[in-house]
Parts: structure tokens; sequence; C-alpha cells
């Protein structure tokens, strides 16, 4: 199953609202990375939407910004 999207935003524009959260968190997008277990190249990926991220990976990501933010 892969994401739902919920915010009628592309991938991208929600993974870039994604990327500035982080960083106004002061971090880098490369421990949001880290925390959810999600490589780089695939977030790159992500982003020129060659692919779509799945459910469980996506749900990493919501887990891990939440870690961040809170």
């Amino acid at each position: 199953a892969y994401a739902p999207n919920h915010t009628g935003m592309s991938i991208r524009t929600e993974l870039e609202a994604i990327e500035k959260r982080v960083k106004d968190a002061g971090y880098p997008v490369a421990e949001l990375l880290r925390r959810a277990e999600i490589n780089a190249s695939m977030w790159q990926r992500w982003k020129t939407e060659r692919h779509e991220p799945m459910l469980t990976s996506w749900r990493k990501v919501e887990a891990a910004l939440q870690q961040i933010l809170s």
C-alpha cells in the first residue's frame, strides 16, 4: 500500500514542507532520514516523484518528524 495523500499536495511539495519543518526545528534532513531509517537516495526518488513512498515508510517518516518536533 502506498502512502495516502490527504493534503492534496504533491509528494514533492509535502516532502519539501517536511524538510522545512525539520530545518526550522534546528535539525538537518539527514537526522530525519536516520531516525526514519530511510536512505537519502530513496528520499530523492520520492522528491522527483519517480517513486511513491510505501505506507510503512511514510509512517516511519511521520514518527521521526514527531520525535524531532517534540
